[in-house]
C-alpha cells in the first residue's frame, strides 16, 4: 500500500506539472491564434459564402488616408481615455456627424456621469480630426441580443472636419450576400497607419449584416470601425461584434442605412454631459 501511494503522488505531481506547463505555453500565445484555437473547438464551421452578386449601383473608389478614427472620451476633469473606434458621415442635408458605439460609451447618461466629450482622433499622430459635446439624437444603447442596430452614438460636431476624413452613406442601405467589403481599423496598424482588412458578406438582414473575413487578427477595440463597399467605394455599417465560426472570423455591423434614418429623424440635441436615459 504504501508503495503503491508513492507511486499515486508521484504520478499526481508530473500530471500537474505538465498541466501547469500548457497552461503557461497557452497563456503566451497571441489572442488571435489563441481564440482561434477555441473557437475551431466550440462553434460550428461557416457555411461556404454566397457567390459574387449584380450590383448595379455606380461604381466607386475607396477613399484614401485613415477613414476610421480612434475615439477617445474626455472627462470632466481634462482626462481621456481611449474607448474604441468611430467615423464620420455626410448626411443628405449636407451636416457631418461622428458615429461610434453605444457599447463603448456605457457610462454616458448615467447617474454620475463624468463625461464631457468624445473626440475622433487619427491613429498616426494621435491629432484631434474633430470633437463633440453634443449627441446628435437620442443615443442607441448596448446590444444584448443579434440586434446590431440598436447600438449606436451619433455625434454634432464642433467646428468643421476635413473632408478627407468624411465618408459618402451607401445609398442602397446596406450590402447584397457576396459582395466583397473592406474594415478600416480605427486604430490603425502597428505603426498607426491605415489598415484595411477585407471579407465577403453573408448574411444579410435589416437588423444588422454578417461577414467572414480573410484572415484572422485581433479585433480588440475595433467596435465602430467603418465597413466599405469595394464596389462604391462608400460606407455600408459600422462594426459592433464579433463572432469566431469554426476556423474563420465574422463580424457583425449596424447597417449605414439604420445609422442615417436615426440621424435624419433627430429632434434633440442634448449635451453629453447632461444626457440622462
Amino acid at each position: 500500500m504504501k508503495i503503491n501511494m508513492q507511486f499515486i503522488t508521484r504520478s499526481l505531481i508530473i500530471i500537474f506539472a505538465v498541466i501547469g506547463i500548457l497552461l503557461a505555453v497557452l497563456v503566451m500565445l497571441p489572442s488571435e491564434i489563441l481564440l482561434r484555437g477555441v473557437s475551431l473547438w466550440i462553434t460550428r464551421p461557416l457555411d461556404s459564402t454566397p457567390p459574387p452578386p449584380t450590383i448595379t449601383a455606380p461604381r466607386g473608389s475607396i477613399p484614401n488616408g485613415n477613414v476610421g478614427l480612434q475615439e477617445w472620451v474626455i472627462y470632466k476633469d481634462g482626462s481621456r481615455e481611449l474607448r474604441g473606434s468611430g467615423f464620420l458621415i455626410k448626411l443628405n442635408s449636407g451636416d457631418v456627424i461622428g458615429v461610434t458605439t453605444a457599447h463603448s460609451l456605457i457610462d454616458l447618461g448615467e447617474q454620475g456621469n463624468r463625461l464631457s466629450k468624445i473626440a475622433f482622433l487619427l491613429p498616426s499622430s494621435g491629432n484631434a480630426v474633430i470633437d463633440s459635446d453634443t449627441l446628435h439624437g437620442s443615443a442607441g444603447v448596448a446590444r444584448t441580443t443579434f440586434d446590431l442596430s440598436v447600438d449606436y452614438v451619433l455625434l454634432r460636431l464642433n467646428g468643421s472636419a476635413h473632408s478627407n476624413y468624411v465618408l459618402a452613406p451607401d445609398a442602397r442601405g446596406t450590402p447584397q450576400p457576396g459582395e466583397r467589403v473592406s474594415l478600416f481599423s480605427g486604430l490603425g496598424d502597428d505603426q498607426g497607419n491605415r489598415r484595411e482588412l477585407q471579407g465577403t458578406v453573408f448574411d444579410v438582414e435589416a437588423q444588422g449584416f454578417w461577414v467572414v473575413f480573410d484572415e484572422w487578427f485581433d479585433p480588440g477595440m475595433m467596435s465602430g470601425s467603418p465597413v466599405m463597399s469595394q464596389h462604391t467605394g462608400n460606407v455600408l455599417g459600422m462594426a459592433i461584434v464579433m463572432s469566431p465560426r469554426g476556423d474563420r472570423m465574422t463580424i457583425g455591423f449596424n447597417p449605414i442605412g439604420n445609422l442615417v434614418k436615426q440621424a435624419e429623424g433627430a429632434k434633440e440635441f442634448v449635451k453629453i454631459e447632461e444626457y440622462r436615459r
